[in-house]
């Protein structure tokens, strides 16, 4: 699905200079679904944001300063 849908926008996601802070997944589902992909939930499946292990660096990240 990856080869058809690509990866995942990181311009849209936490930490991201977006307003949205979050979508990614909705995002990539979407766009899978509109390439013909049939899709079905899977309770054990889970995404990681591998980079966000502290809260500390999760606010400096999503909240910047200006």
């Amino acid at each position: 699905m990856t080869d058809s849908v690509g990866h995942f926008r990181e311009d849209i996601g936490v930490g991201a200079n977006s307003p949205y802070q979050s979508g990614e997944e909705s995002d990539y589902f979407l766009r899978g679904l509109a390439l013909g992909f049939r899709m079905w939930y899977e309770p054990a499946f889970t995404v990681h944001h591998q980079d966000f292990r502290s809260l500390e660096r999760m606010r400096k990240t999503t909240y910047p300063t200006r």
